[in-house]
């Protein structure tokens, strides 16, 4: 498999275990709490929701990273800029505008001051995210630097 692939489907799977993180230990509570008063049902349901979210949130960042996080590091890249800074500052800042754009777009405008918490955590997911692919791609991209 081609190496630029490995080390974006590495990226997408560090941002996704780290935005799946909270929504993980809410629902080990909720499977814990089920288990132990005999409502398995419930743990099995909320197991359901989890995978739920798990692939929402891959296919989110797999998306944005794709079709933003990708020509933002090839700018990046054209303007010699290519650096670690410049690469989780990218992935902060298409992290958290990610879902305000998503809101303008579908025409909520009525969101509210407490999704400022959810835009904080899409912004640490994109910084995770980036951070991973220039990790992953800094040694292949420093020898094409040259040829630009």
């Amino acid at each position: 498999m081609n190496t630029y692939v490995v080390a974006f489907l590495r990226a997408i799977l560090a941002g996704v275990l780290t935005a799946s993180a909270l929504p993980f230990l809410f629902a080990l509570v909720i499977v814990i709490s089920s288990l132990t008063t005999g409502q398995p049902t419930q743990a099995l349901a909320t197991l359901y929701v989890l995978l739920i979210i798990v692939v929402s949130i891959a296919a989110v960042i797999a998306s944005v990273s794709l079709f933003i996080g990708l020509p933002v590091s090839y700018v990046l890249r054209r303007l010699r800029r290519y650096s670690n800074q410049a690469h989780v500052g990218a992935g902060v800042v298409l992290g958290f505008i990610s879902f305000p754009v998503c809101f303008a777009v579908i025409g909520d405008q009525d969101s509210d001051a407490s999704l400022f918490l959810l835009y904080l955590y899409a912004a640490l997911a994109g910084g995770v995210t980036a951070d991973s692919w220039w990790r992953n791609t800094s040694d292949l991209i420093g020898s094409d630097l040259a040829l630009i």
